[in-house]
């Protein structure tokens, strides 16, 4: 995907300007590569600013928030539900979703990582979840259920690896990062991410 970005940038016979506003979504929290994105555009000396008011102005600082000058915006879209483009959008990247025999592997992983939480062989702070917010209150609920129902096992326990709150056994890391791996896949299934003009550009952000 960041390869698509890069390749499609330097294959613009436009100048797009020194910035971009990335439209605010909560997609950023179910994209790894969110942030990898928005660093793409950046490395190819593109800047990407921040509606007033975005999470994301706590990251990057107040004077990555929008100025009202910037030309286009950035759009990342997930799901079937692709937009139909105009003639004046500008893809960066399209990413289709796993195959039918990786959503069977992730399946069958996705069950065997439940094995293992459940039979404690990833072993977790018990003391640090109440603290760890919603992936602590979920991986919880689902210690107590026969099965991951909710289907939201893998994105709640690598919130917690990250977090060193959960830790998987060494002879099990392989299993967990392909795991991780067809996740990804399958959250960014007809990920779009594409360029579209700015028509109604904002007056700025608030002092």
């Amino acid at each position: 995907m960041l390869e698509q970005i890069d390749q499609n940038l330097d294959a613009l016979t436009f100048d797009l300007g020194s910035a971009v506003v990335l439209d605010d979504a909560t997609f950023r929290l179910l994209i790894p590569d969110y942030y990898n994105i928005v660093g793409e555009m950046t490395l190819n000396g593109v800047d990407v600013h921040f509606a007033d008011g975005s999470p994301d102005l706590e990251r990057f600082g107040a004077e990555r928030c929008e100025t009202g000058d910037e030309k286009w915006r950035l759009k990342v879209v997930v799901g079937a539900g692709r937009p139909e483009l105009t003639r004046w959008d500008v893809v960066l990247a399209k990413v289709d979703g796993p195959d039918e025999s990786e959503v069977v592997e992730f399946n069958r992983l996705n069950d065997e990582m439940l094995d293992l939480l459940q039979a404690g062989e990833i072993e977790l702070d018990r003391e640090a979840l109440p603290s760890a917010g919603v992936p602590g209150e979920q991986i919880l609920a689902i210690l107590d259920a026969p099965k991951d129902t909710s289907g939201d096992l893998w994105f709640h326990l690598f919130v917690l690896v990250e977090e060193a709150t959960a830790t998987v056994p060494r002879h099990h890391v392989a299993a967990y990062e392909r795991w991780s791996d067809l996740a990804r896949a399958k959250i960014a299934s007809h990920l779009l991410v594409y360029l579209t003009p700015n028509y109604f550009p904002t007056t700025g952000c608030r002092p």
